[in-house]
């Protein structure tokens, strides 16, 4: 008998064998940055943008310094001089390796951040170091 699928909503179900295959919406492309026309691959999202907002505070003296003043959320700091103030309001946050990572010696990043935010921050760096996406940095986070 062949395959004759049924969609419902996100789910396809086989006549077959009546069972439920949920459609994959994983994305083919996957994470990157290049700097200066080099190309390098990545595991995650948070790899990115470490690398490239490590990249930029080793290439400019005073960009953390200005970065940390804008690089923020409504609850959390992105990137702070010390640990606790990634999220101020939540102590065992500041305290769980999974969620802070220091970065450089003396500054950490938050890193319980979803693709969008990763997105927005990599942008924020960028703009602050006034380099336009694609120019010297460019980076794709595997959506």
């Amino acid at each position: 008998m062949p395959f004759c699928p049924i969609f419902s909503d996100d789910i396809q179900t086989s006549l077959i064998t009546n069972q439920p295959k949920r459609k994959s919406f994983i994305s083919q492309e996957f994470p990157f940055y290049k700097i200066n026309g080099e190309k390098y691959s990545a595991d995650s999202a948070r790899e990115v943008m470490i690398k490239v907002i490590t990249y930029l505070a080793n290439s400019t003296s005073s960009f953390l310094d200005e970065f940390q003043k804008v690089a923020h959320g409504r609850t959390r700091n992105y990137v702070a001089q010390d640990r606790m103030r990634i999220y101020s309001n939540n102590p065992d946050l500041c305290n769980d390796p999974a969620m802070t990572k220091e970065f450089l010696p003396g500054w950490w990043i938050a890193l319980n951040l979803n693709k969008r935010i990763i997105e927005k921050i990599i942008l924020m760096a960028l703009e602050v170091a006034g380099i336009n996406k694609g120019e010297e940095i460019d980076f794709n986070l595997g959506f």
